[in-house]
């Protein structure tokens, strides 16, 4: 029994959801069908029965339901199957009915409702009526009277007169109410509503009043007074005898009849629209229980049927919305007409504009949209989210009704607010109120006191009390009447939030206020102060997290479905994304990324309201990118911050999309987005980090990183790469996700876990380091200039922090240094959770594993790609090692950087690698002792742990040799450290002076500017020099007393030079050009310093003439080129005391050095050396010519092999040394033709190129090539300035260029070394030349110091010994001196004539211009008066023809004055040569000879040679017009009979002095045009 009573109670439940198939209902009749059916007892049905309707915990009371209906309707049930059938077929036992029945109605149901129901034969056989004739009779009489007869009541005077006191006795005890509520809110009306039902039942029977027109009065005096006395009417009608009392002990009733169903029923062409009144009566009554809504349902309109088509029109027109906009049709909506889709759909736009007809719309009445307005507005939820769920949509199409509701929950959310949130904010939020409030009434104050032109009676903030003005309009609450002087607008139903279940927990809001938002649907952006509260709470939880378990979780799942809606539908509310971000500033980074995963891919598909928006955002988005420009930057860059506010993610993929096809946009773009907010940076850096990935959105493929070659990154990727730099470079962006994106892509395969993040293996993981390339470019300005750095910036690189910048500063503006802030966040994101060590570490790694990569047959036997890879990971591993000693000061970055042990144990570097790492710090260690303690010891104490921990880490046959201390000190030197380029600082400091000097040019303010700027560089770079010198001094004084122990003197010679070369010269001659350089100038200083069992003549010879092949064989070429620099400079210095038997002496030998003994002992070092020992200037020119020889075979054999990269290789040692080999016929002649093989026989035309390219510079310096007996032979140098030409015809001895070197040995364990080919490198030549810091001469290309220029100077030359000089190339020597002087003679005698000639000139063109003038002005007054012609005018017109046809032009350096002396002296010899200087009788008679013709003035003085850069001539063609005015007068005063000939003109020019005078002329020019 209590499990049937259990069961009823749980089908109770959900009785009122599902009316129609109730399983409540189905329960009674199957349990009265079994009783009857003698399935079960009567007793059993029957006491069931007896509980259920006693109903004693009130189970069916609070659901409202009528449980004893449900028990008669079921007996009626079985009585009408039993009529139907006969009692044989139906199965039901009738006298167990009559029996149910009549002991049912004894207890539990009352015998009036069994006699409205059930048969009058059931109830005679029940006993429940004594005569079943007399009952019938008496029914039929009451169904006659009820339908058929009419009621007779007066219609005249009495009935006008009862209604009418019936109205009185209504409004006049309403006024009394009314009354008493405004002296009391809780006033009772207990004794005038029995008043007024006792006056209202005696006016009904004098007056003989219809009562349920006595009803339809009193609601219509109810509607007319709801504002003020509903209270009162609902009372009164409660207890009026219109409603029956249901239940024992509560207080619920119920209307009978139709109250309100007359009103709301009218036609929709009788009245559109129902008043508000009556829709708050009716919700009155609903909330109070006077009526059910159930009941009121089918009299609203519209149907359902009519709502699902209009709602099918309203989805149609916002796909039609988004179908135009899909292509960019034009539109000129604004954005806010979308935010707020509900108010008016675009179909009602177009319809307004595309209506043909007069006839104006049919309006659809709403009273199920009023009923819901009216509900919510006095806090009724529960009727409200019944019209809600059977109106689907409502809310989307009236955002009024998601206004009301998420006023409720605000007020649902107010308790847990006050206690969650800190009292601070409380208390701000309440000064905040007071102070609008203030503000508020003060404005209406002054407003209205203007207005009437009153004057304002209140005194500061004290005002009196507000008059109060009850509305309707739940919007207008608590607002100041703006017609009505202190007056307050109140909603009438002020107990509108008494009744709400309000939250009181942090779990109540997920079960209570959360399903009430979500009856609002995608709106929460209309109400602004709740979303603003709601986030405010959202970010004082998370603070608590530690406190409420799981509390994140459920506010991230918050933020998805309602937090994002708030945002992306704000019509760009920058307040909204403001506190977006401070809440989401409170997640983790994968946690904000998640959520802007979601808002990117699958927030915007929930509506149709939501991908109208945004198609909308995409297309003002593109409109905006279309136009961006460098003159639009601004105004677009603010249309995009406005747009993103909103919509980021849509707005930055337009955005990003559009700079992968257009890359030029990357730099407008990233200067417009200064304008966006924290929100929008985070967004876009998400992205961009999307996009890098390859995405292009879900369900597509991803774009490959690498173009088909294999090798070239795909444009896209660089457009992004070059755009994220700039962005970040521009905006204050944290780059840490660009860093952790970076981690996660380099990550490969760490055996160790702890040290990193994860361990996934990424195989082309290299392709993404254009990412990084680009950002530390854009960031820092360091740029890799792979092949193309020059000597000069190669050895700036030992020069102080001033000079280095210099020599590297970037021509683009784009690769400056960013700000300091920018650049202390991005300082900040490297030193977060040892960002910087793993990305080194991760590179360093990459570099060593890359080759070893499992990939396919056709990529791992691709040299050509491995080679590339290789350089590209090498040339970043060097750009980020810069990058991070740029970033760091010296204490921060030994703080930041690990012990060798981190590196070599657990990151598993190579000790080359891993010591490049730490250098900078081994440094810091070195001179932060060094200013401590000057104390010289054998072991550096700051570098004695290190020299322990490498003992401990390395192998002991390592040291078997060298001692750990040499390795620590060659490794942890620097180019900085062992030589001092002052000629780079004294260049610097004159290149400052020089500026100091132009800027008299400029205005003053520019001027002082600029040269205070220019004295502080100079006084940085000159105590930067001091410092360098002092360095070095301490460097040097170091390294004497430690060279003693750097060798073991039990090892022989061989072995010593071994371990340097593998363990040191190799792995740190191909690391950079730097580390190449300091290489050679290391070895240079160990043989300078003697360093004892140190034999630098057998290391030169091992570098020089054992290492060419192996290298060419198996370098890259970025490889190749940086080692080639190590050759460059050991060849260099060799051959200096090749050509020169006296340096070889004083440097070579010296005063006991030891690295040049030809008998080596083991205790070397230390002891006198004699002479004879040494190697002999004699036997070093035959050494020499063996070095040449070896790289000679070397260099054939690697182009005779016909490998690519072989060759290549090749072509590249030629090129770094054209100034030096070949310097033999023999081996010239071999290479040129070995080369013409090649150019005949290859089909590979990037080789045939450069075998072209070297060709003709093998013939260009053919002329120099020497025999190889002169070769051996060279001792001090003579002075021949001989023509190429004649150089050719001399026999040998001539001079000859410096011999090219020799590669380094290659390190036995080098197998992780791969070759590299790359074409990009084919025309590089890597003796490229840097700017100088003063240019000489205007065509003057600028040379890098100590480094000569083989294409525009001439090679320096060398003689042989004086012993081996012939005399007659003596007498030919002298002759030629004698030649040059006396052409210098006749030069200077020529220039005398020319300037007497030039006197003479003068003075008559004087004349010539004084007689012109006035006759000038005779035919001017002539022409005035009498219109003649000009009699002169033909003559001088032709004149002037012919000397304009003749007139030349002179060169740029002619007039620029920067004309060369070379130049001057060469035009001058071969205007000498010719002959054709005029006499100075023919210059004095050429003014009266008559004009001649172009050909008779070439034919008579040919114009002069002017070298390689011949004069063009001016043509006919007359434009004085556009030359300056001071020009065009001084040709005007020219008498053209007296105008010199081209080669008197030549020689005017040629003049030094008339050329200083021309250039100060031009000058002063200029200088008075600017000014």
């Amino acid at each position: 029994m209590e499990e049937e009573v259990e069961r009823a109670k749980d089908f109770a439940r959900t009785h009122k959801s599902q009316p129609n198939d109730s399983p409540l209902r189905q329960f009674v009749v199957t349990e009265a069908n079994n009783a009857v059916r003698e399935r079960r007892s009567v007793d059993s049905f029957v006491e069931l029965i007896t509980i259920l309707c006693k109903d004693e915990d009130k189970t069916f009371a609070d659901l409202d339901i009528d449980f004893p209906r449900l028990v008669v309707d079921a007996l009626w049930v079985l009585d009408a199957e039993r009529e139907l059938y006969t009692d044989s077929t139906s199965g039901v036992d009738l006298p167990k009915l009559q029996r149910s029945l009549a002991q049912i109605t004894n207890g539990s149901i009352s015998t009036e409702l069994c006699k409205t129901t059930l048969s009058t034969q059931l109830l005679a056989d029940a006993g429940l009526i004594n005569n079943k004739s007399f009952f019938d009779k008496r029914i039929i009489r009451m169904k006659t009277a009820m339908l058929y007869k009419q009621n007779k009541f007066n219609l005249t005077r009495e009935e006008t007169l009862g209604f009418s006191k019936l109205v009185g006795e209504i409004i006049s005890n309403a006024f009394q109410a009314d009354i008493r509520r405004s002296k009391d809110e809780t006033a009772n009306y207990d004794d005038l509503i029995q008043l007024v039902l006792r006056n209202i039942s005696s006016l009904i029977g004098s007056f003989h009043l219809d009562p349920n027109r006595v009803l339809d009065m009193l609601l219509d005096v109810f509607m007319d007074q709801v504002k003020l006395n509903y209270k009162f009417f609902i009372q009164l009608l409660k207890k009026s005898p219109w409603v029956s009392a249901r239940g024992d002990s509560d207080g619920d009733v119920d209307m009978n009849g139709t109250c309100c169903i007359h009103p709301l029923s009218k036609s929709p062409d009788q009245d559109a629209t129902s008043p508000t009144a009556l829709h708050y009566v009716s919700a009155l009554l609903i909330k109070s229980g006077l009526m059910r809504l159930e009941d009121l349902l089918p009299y609203l309109g519209p149907s359902d049927e009519e709502w699902e088509q209009e709602m099918e029109q309203y989805r149609a027109e916002l796909n039609a919305t988004i179908d135009a906009f899909k292509p960019l049709a034009a539109f000129d909506g604004d954005l806010e007409d979308w935010a707020n889709p509900g108010a008016k759909s675009l179909g009602e736009k177009i319809s307004d504009e595309d209506q043909s007809t007069d006839t104006p719309p049919k309006k659809t009445s709403h009273d199920k949209m009023e009923l819901c307005k009216a509900l919510l507005s006095i806090g009724d939820i529960k009727n409200a989210e019944v019209l809600i769920l059977k109106s689907e949509g409502i809310c989307a199409r009236f955002p009024e009704i998601a206004t009301r509701i998420y006023r409720l929950c605000d007020a649902i959310m107010e308790p847990a607010y006050k206690l969650y949130m800190p009292p601070s904010i409380l208390k701000r939020d309440e000064e905040l109120a007071h102070r609008g409030e203030l503000s508020a009434l003060i404005s209406n104050r002054r407003v209205l006191s203007k207005e009437s032109g009153k004057i304002d009676t209140g005194v500061g903030t004290v005002f009196p009390d507000p008059d109060v003005e009850l509305t309707f309009n739940i919007e207008e609450d608590n607002l100041y009447h703006p017609k009505k002087r202190n007056t307050k607008i109140k909603f009438f139903f002020g107990e509108w939030s008494d009744q709400l279940d309000k939250c009181t927990s942090h779990q109540q809001i997920v079960d209570k206020l959360i399903p009430t938002m979500r009856l609002a649907g995608y709106n929460n952006h209309l109400d602004a102060r709740f979303t603003k509260r709601l986030m405010a709470l959202g970010r004082a939880l998370l603070t608590r997290e530690t406190e409420i378990p799981g509390i994140k979780t459920q506010w991230i799942n918050i933020a998805r479905e309602f937090f994002l809606t708030a945002v992306s539908m704000s019509n760009c509310n920058p307040a909204s994304s403001v506190l977006l971000w401070e809440f989401l500033d409170l997640l983790t980074l994968p946690e904000r990324f998640s959520l802007y995963g979601y808002w990117h891919n699958d927030f915007y598909k929930k509506s149709l309201e939501l991908k109208t928006l945004k198609t909308k955002t995409e297309k003002d988005t593109k409109g905006l990118v279309g136009k961006i420009g460098s003159l639009t930057v601004k105004p677009s860059g603010r249309q995009i911050g406005r747009l993103a506010h909103s919509n980021p993610t849509i707005v930055f993929e337009v955005i990003l999309d559009s700079i992968q096809r257009m890359d030029n946009l990357a730099l407008f773009i990233a200067d417009a987005c200064r304008y966006l907010q924290s929100l929008s940076y985070e967004v876009l850096t998400y992205q961009l980090i999307e996009k890098l990935t390859g995405s292009q959105g879900a369900g597509k493929m991803k774009k490959k990183k690498l173009k088909d070659d294999g090798v070239n990154n795909e444009d896209w990727l660089k457009a992004l790469s070059v755009f994220s730099g700039l962005l970040f470079k521009k905006q204050s962006i944290d780059p840490t996700p660009i860093f952790t994106y970076l981690l996660c892509q380099l990550k490969d395969g760490l055996p160790n876990e702890e040290t990193m993040v994860s361990t996934r293996k990424h195989e082309s993981s290299w392709e993404n380091l254009i990412i990084l390339t680009e950002f530390i470019t854009k960031m820092l300005g360091i740029e890799i200039l792979g092949t193309t750095v020059t000597n000069y910036q190669v050895t700036a690189t030992g020069c102080g922090p001033t000079v280095k910048a210099e020599a590297f500063q970037p021509l683009s503006a784009d690769h400056r240094k960013a700000s300091k802030r920018t650049l202390l966040r991005f300082k900040e994101a490297l030193a977060k959770d040892n960002m910087a060590v793993q990305l080194v570490a991760l590179i360093a790694q990459l570099r060593q594993r890359c080759i070893f990569d499992k990939r396919q047959e056709r990529d791992r036997l691709n040299t050509n790609l491995l080679g590339s890879m290789y350089d590209s990971i090498h040339e970043t591993f060097l750009q980020i090692c810069e990058m991070l000693v740029t970033t760091f000061e010296g204490n921060e970055y030994s703080e930041l950087m690990p012990s060798i042990e981190v590196f070599y144990k657990e990151y598993k570097l190579n000790m080359d690698v891993l010591m490049h790492i730490l250098r900078p710090a081994l440094r810091q260690a070195v001179v932060q002792y060094d200013a401590k303690d000057e104390t010289k010891y054998d072991v550096h104490p700051a570098l004695a742990p290190v020299t322990a921990t490498i003992i401990e880490t390395l192998p002991n046959n390592m040291f078997t040799a060298i001692t750990a201390q040499f390795f620590t000190t060659f490794w942890q030197l620097s180019l900085y450290d062992i030589s001092v380029p002052t000629e780079h600082y004294k260049a610097a400091i004159q290149k400052h002076r020089d500026a100091i000097a132009q800027s008299s040019q400029l205005s003053h303010r520019e001027a002082a500017k600029a040269e205070a700027k220019a004295k502080d560089r100079i006084a940085s770079i000159q105590a930067e020099l001091e410092q360098h010198e002092r360095d070095f001094d301490s460097t040097v004084a170091r390294l004497k007393a430690e060279q003693k122990n750097w060798f073991r003197s039990t090892s022989n010679r061989a072995s010593i030079i071994g371990d340097i070369l593998q363990y040191c010269l190799h792995p740190r001659s191909v690391m950079s050009e730097a580390d190449a350089v300091f290489c050679a100038k290391f070895v240079a200083m160990m043989h300078k310093l003697g360093v004892w069992n140190f034999s630098s003549l057998t290391l030169y010879d091992k570098i020089m003439s054992e290492n060419v092949a192996i290298a060419i064989s198996t370098f890259t070429d970025h490889e190749t080129t940086i080692h080639a620099h190590f050759i460059e400079k050991v060849f260099q210095k060799m051959t200096d005391w090749h050509k020169n038997e006296d340096i070889y002496i004083r440097k070579a030998q010296g005063e006991n050095l030891i690295g040049f003994q030809k008998v080596w002992t083991p205790q070397s070092g230390g002891q006198v050396i004699s002479k004879d020992d040494l190697l002999s200037h004699a036997d070093f020119g035959k050494v020499m010519y063996k070095w040449h020889s070896k790289t000679n075979a070397a260099v054939q054999q690697g182009l005779a092999s016909g490998e690519a990269q072989q060759m290549r290789n090749s072509f590249l040692i030629m090129k770094q040394f054209s100034t030096f080999f070949p310097r033999m016929k023999a081996h010239g002649e071999a290479l040129v033709a070995e080369l013409q093989k090649i150019v005949s026989t290859e089909k590979r035309d990037n080789l045939k190129t450069l075998a072209i390219s070297h060709l003709g510079q093998l013939e260009k310096n053919r002329p120099t090539w020497i025999s190889n007996d002169n070769f051996m032979s060279i001792s001090k140098p003579i002075d021949l300035s001989i023509k190429s030409k004649e150089a050719s015809s001399v026999p040998d001895g001539t001079a000859s260029p410096l011999p090219p070197p020799n590669r380094e040995l290659l390190m036995p364990n080098s197998k992780t070394q791969s070759p590299r080919a790359s074409p990009k490198h084919s025309n590089n030549s890597s003796s490229s030349r840097a700017p100088s810091p003063r240019r000489s001469g205007s065509h003057s290309r600028p040379q890098s110091p100590g480094r000569s220029n083989g294409k525009h100077t001439r090679e320096p030359e060398i003689e042989l010994p004086p012993k081996r000089v012939r005399n007659e190339d003596i007498a030919a020597a002298d002759k030629e001196k004698e030649r040059e002087k006396d052409r210098g003679r006749n030069r200077d005698r020529e220039r005398e004539r020319d300037r007497e000639r030039d006197k003479d000139k003068d003075k008559e063109r004087e004349r010539e211009r004084d007689k012109d003038r006035d006759s000038n002005k005779r035919t001017t007054e002539s022409d005035s008066s009498s219109q003649v012609p000009n009699k002169r005018s033909k003559d001088a017109v032709e004149v002037d023809a012919s000397n304009k046809r003749i007139r030349t032009t002179p060169s740029r350096s002619d007039q620029g004055g920067h004309r060369t002396p070379d130049a001057a002296r060469s035009n001058t010899e071969s205007g000498n040569d010719r002959k054709v200087a005029r006499t100075q009788s023919d210059v004095s008679n050429s003014s009266s000879r008559p004009p001649r013709t172009n050909r008779d003035r070439e034919r008579e003085h040919p114009r002069p040679d002017r070298g390689p850069h011949p004069v063009p001539v001016r043509e006919e063609k007359d434009n004085s017009r556009d030359r300056p005015n001071s020009q065009r007068d001084r040709e005007k005063d020219r008498a053209p009979r007296d105008r010199p000939q081209p080669r008197e003109r030549e020689r005017e020019r040629t003049a030094p002095n008339v050329r200083d005078r021309d250039r100060r002329r031009n000058d002063e020019r200029d200088h008075r045009r600017r000014r």
